[in-house]
């Protein structure tokens, strides 16, 4: 069997709770609570200090085109990527199950928004913990990607070709979101974080037992962002952001 021997994770150290995003847009603790059992959630420094000054800002329509021109622009860099939380988890990870980087035959990594177009967050991650030659594989596949991640090292791991996996999932979200009453709905649901598990094959009976995988494409103007896409030509242009924000 194919067993969770170990796991890690990361979150970023800011705590930002309903109230605070109640300063800015028009919800409320408990709405937000009512509608998700959400109470707080964790963004990075750089989210946490563009809300502070959002939710004192007395036009927060204008002040929120200004933070999104200013990142589109390249002005303001990161302060913390989504690599970052990926390694922290994934460090937490293989001490907690006695291994190095080294001793990893695979990563499996999921991630929505990465550092980069390419390589994907899984590239990235594997040099930066020391790794030359392991194979990354990265999956996009939103909210069920560390779950898609487990199920297919799990099958890849039946099939003989490796013994140990780190499987990774990360998200650096709360920077792609309006925070004023146009993003509400999104805005109040996701966060930033990462998790990750070292997968070994042992024998015994305790491990994955199964995994059911499920997708439904058919409700792409539901929940779709064409931002950054090639669904257009060119991938991104000045109008296609101005439409993008209405």
């Amino acid at each position: 069997m194919n067993r969770v021997v170990a796991t890690g994770m990361a979150v970023p150290p800011c705590v930002v709770d309903n109230h605070l995003l109640a300063r800015c847009m028009n919800t409320s603790d408990e709405w937000i609570v009512q509608r998700t059992g959400i109470r707080e959630r964790r963004v990075s420094p750089d989210t946490y200090r563009m809300l502070q000054r959002l939710a004192a800002a007395p036009d927060k329509t204008a002040f929120m085109k200004s933070v999104l021109d200013s990142g589109l622009d390249g002005s303001i860099d990161s302060s913390l990527t989504v690599t970052d939380l990926a390694v922290e988890a994934s460090e937490m990870a293989l001490k907690n199950a006695g291994l190095t980087a080294a001793d990893v035959d695979c990563i499996v990594e999921a991630s929505t928004l990465p550092d980069f177009a390419y390589p994907h967050t899984g590239c990235v991650l594997q040099g930066r913990l020391g790794l030359t030659s392991t194979p990354a594989i990265s999956l996009q596949q939103g909210c069920a990607g560390f779950l898609y991640g487990l199920a297919i090292a799990d099958q890849m791991m039946h099939g003989g070709m490796y013994r140990q996996v780190l499987v990774v999932g990360a998200e650096l979200l709360s920077s792609a979101f309006d925070y004023t009453d146009r993003g509400r709905d999104m805005a109040v649901l996701f966060a930033d974080g990462a998790g990750a598990a070292v997968l070994r094959a042992e024998p015994g009976p305790r491990g994955v037992l199964s995994s059911h995988l499920h997708t439904d494409g058919t409700q792409l103007d539901g929940l779709s962002g064409e931002l950054w896409g090639s669904s257009t030509f060119p991938p991104i242009s000045k109008k296609k952001i101005d439409d993008d924000r209405g």
